[in-house]
């Protein structure tokens, strides 16, 4: 149902199937999926007349300076003599085909134990990764991260959340405009060489051998 009123919520379908993957379960999802697809489409008398290119080309229409594809595209078109508007649009496809496989790799993975996890960083992708990156979008994942277990405890993910609603005028336009690009290009070139950064490796304790007596 929640697939119907913003589609990136369909992730969530086949995470739960993978999860708990048995054959009966699998074709018992599926018919459900389908069948609550279709029953809000004839109860709300829309049919299936919302399920078009709409859905997917609508966002492309918005140019955020936070969106990195947008970002990375204004800045470069900026020293090379290339298209903005080529640049952006070939940069958002690669960025949103490896949300994808970043996501079918995640989904290899789900288990019931770690599935909310794994949705949640999907989701994140798809926002980040999507053609305009509202900050509302990310919520799509962080309230599923929120709930797991370790990561609710995160510095990263409460900055944010609070920082998030900011960056967001009253009146429902960005803050920043589209030439403060370049800003974000090197906000999330830093970040990214942090999660990359190598992290120190914790030696295990040695264990003094047991003396029987």
């Amino acid at each position: 149902m929640a697939a119907t009123i913003k589609l990136p919520a369909a992730a969530a379908i086949p995470f739960i199937l993978v999860a708990y993957a048995d054959r009966r379960t699998l074709l018992r999802g599926v018919a459900i999926a389908i069948g609550v697809v279709l029953a809000v489409s004839l109860v709300s008398g829309l049919g299936l007349g919302w399920i078009s290119s709409g859905v997917f080309s609508t966002p492309e229409k918005v140019r955020l300076a936070i969106t990195p594809a947008t970002a990375l595209g204004w800045t470069v078109a900026q020293v090379i003599p290339v298209g903005a508007r080529g640049l952006e649009s070939a940069l958002g496809i690669a960025a949103f085909v490896a949300s994808l496989l970043f996501g079918l790799a995640l989904l290899w993975r789900a288990r019931p134990g770690n599935m909310v996890r794994y949705l949640g960083f999907a989701l994140i992708a798809v926002a980040v990764c999507g053609p305009a990156l509202w900050p509302w979008y990310l919520t799509w994942g962080l309230v599923l991260l929120a709930v797991s277990p370790g990561i609710q405890f995160s510095r990263v993910l409460a900055a944010v959340s609070v920082v998030g609603p900011l960056v967001v005028k009253a009146d429902g336009v960005l803050a920043f405009p589209l030439h403060t690009a370049p800003v974000f290009v090197v906000l999330y070139l830093a970040i990214v060489a942090v999660a990359l950064r190598k992290r120190p490796t914790v030696t295990a304790p040695r264990l003094r051998p047991i003396v029987e007596a």
